[in-house]
C-alpha cells in the first residue's frame, strides 16, 4: 500500500522564480467518504539534495470555494457547515489544494517534485488527526480527463544568484 504519490519535473533549463500563492489542481478518486490531503512542493537540486519549499492542506469534504477570496492562483474555501458534503467512494472529484504563500527561486538543473499524502507525515512539530480508515486507498489522477496539475505564480525578469543557498537556510 502506497502512503503517498509523488510527481517530478524534468531538469529545469532556466531558473524559475515563484512568488505568491499557488495550488495543485487535484483529481482524486476517494476510497472513503472523508479524507484530508497534504501537497508538498520540493526542489531536487542537481547535487541530490531535496529542499522543502512549501506545503498546502485541504479537506475535500469542504469543496465549495469562496468566490470573493479565490482566483486563478489563490484558493480559499467557505467551510460553511451546509456546504460540507461527503465524498463519493470511487467517483472522481476535482479539487484545488492551496499552497501557503511562497517565494522561491528554482535554479536551472533542479527538478520540482509534488508529493500528495495525508497531512503530517513530514512535519515534526505539527500533529494532525486525519480522517483515515484502515486499509483505504485513494487514486490520484495523472492524465487524460483526470490530469492533476501544479499551478504556481511564476515571475519573469527576476535576477537571482546561480549558487544554491545552504539547504538548512530556507526554513525557520
Amino acid at each position: 500500500q502506497v502512503e503517498r504519490a509523488a510527481f517530478q519535473s524534468d531538469d529545469l533549463t532556466a531558473p524559475v522564480t515563484v512568488l505568491g500563492q499557488g495550488h495543485v489542481e487535484l483529481w482524486l478518486r476517494p476510497g472513503a467518504t472523508d479524507t484530508a490531503i497534504q501537497v508538498t512542493l520540493t526542489e531536487i537540486r542537481p547535487d541530490g539534495i531535496e529542499v522543502r519549499v512549501q506545503s498546502g492542506f485541504h479537506r475535500p469534504v469542504h469543496n465549495v470555494e469562496d468566490e470573493t477570496r479565490s482566483d486563478d492562483l489563490r484558493v480559499d474555501y467557505t467551510f460553511v457547515a451546509d456546504h460540507r458534503q461527503d465524498l463519493v467512494v470511487g467517483q472522481w472529484l476535482h479539487t484545488r489544494v492551496p499552497f501557503m504563500p511562497v517565494g522561491h527561486v528554482f535554479r536551472a538543473g533542479s527538478r520540482l517534485r509534488v508529493t500528495v499524502s495525508t497531512p503530517g507525515r513530514d512535519l515534526p512539530f505539527w500533529r494532525f488527526d486525519n480522517p483515515v480508515d484502515e486499509g483505504v486507498t485513494h487514486d490520484v489522477g495523472r492524465g487524460g480527463d483526470h490530469a492533476s496539475a501544479l499551478v504556481l505564480p511564476v515571475w519573469e525578469g527576476v535576477e537571482a544568484p546561480s549558487e544554491y543557498p545552504a539547504p538548512d537556510s530556507l526554513r525557520g
